[in-house]
């Protein structure tokens, strides 16, 4: 009878996990993410990749593909990887789709080597939803 109970309490939970962002301790404001990433464009998704990795805290996480389409900051290739893990800080994106992008380079458990990828509690979103923080990042500094 218990085990029932917690896998029913756990049930909502489960179904609503795509459709809510994870648990975060802060979320940075568009000028804070811009400063702190590596590097900041807007690109349009090509293809995604799930891979899997050896862990018992991750099941693995998927590469996109994206094509750069104008660079805001840093100088990325043509063409960029960004890793998303399964995690509470995955980062879905869909191919076809742009995206403002403010990427971090980091490390993860069972990929071997850094990689680049997006704090899914920034400021990163589909373009077409994204208009405030792009308004922001083209903003002139003040000197």
């Amino acid at each position: 009878m218990r085990a029932r109970n917690v896998i029913a309490s756990c049930t909502p939970l489960i179904a609503t996990a795509t459709f809510v962002r994870p648990y975060c301790d802060s979320f940075p404001t568009v000028e804070q993410e811009f400063k702190t990433s590596a590097v900041v464009f807007i690109a349009k998704v090509s293809s995604a990749r799930e891979v899997s990795v050896r862990s018992r805290a991750i099941s693995g996480g998927a590469f996109y593909s994206v094509k750069v389409e104008q660079v805001l900051k840093g100088t990325p290739p043509k063409t960029v990887e960004l890793y998303s893990e399964n995690s509470s800080g995955r980062f879905p994106m869909q191919v076809d789709v742009e995206y403002l992008i403010f990427a971090y380079s980091g490390a993860f458990e069972g990929i071997s080597g850094q990689q680049l990828a997006i704090n899914n509690c920034g400021n990163s979103a589909p373009r077409s939803t994204a208009q405030k923080a792009l308004a922001t990042v083209r903003k002139p500094t003040k000197a």
